[in-house]
């Protein structure tokens, strides 16, 4: 299961990275800055389900995306 998210998330970095080239005067490859906001939703889920329950919570309160990520990968009763 976890090898088939790397594998969708290397997939995911490549294509996002030949999206954002854009070619400069020079002929020289630069990337275009982007957001927080820009993160697709599968990825911010990803490093949710990775923090603490303390963690998590703080996160959820960044904006509502992020409350909706947080909330949906939330783990409150884990048995050890």
């Amino acid at each position: 299961m976890a090898l088939r998210k790397q594998k969708k998330l290397k997939l995911f970095a490549e294509t996002v990275n030949a999206e954002n080239k854009t070619a400069t005067e020079d002929g020289e490859d630069r990337l275009e800055l982007q957001t927080w906001s820009d993160l697709p939703l599968e990825l911010v889920k990803l490093i949710m389900s990775r923090l603490t329950l303390e963690d998590n919570i703080r996160a959820s309160s960044v904006c509502k995306r992020w409350h909706n990520a947080a909330v949906s990968v939330r783990v409150m009763y884990q048995s050890p």
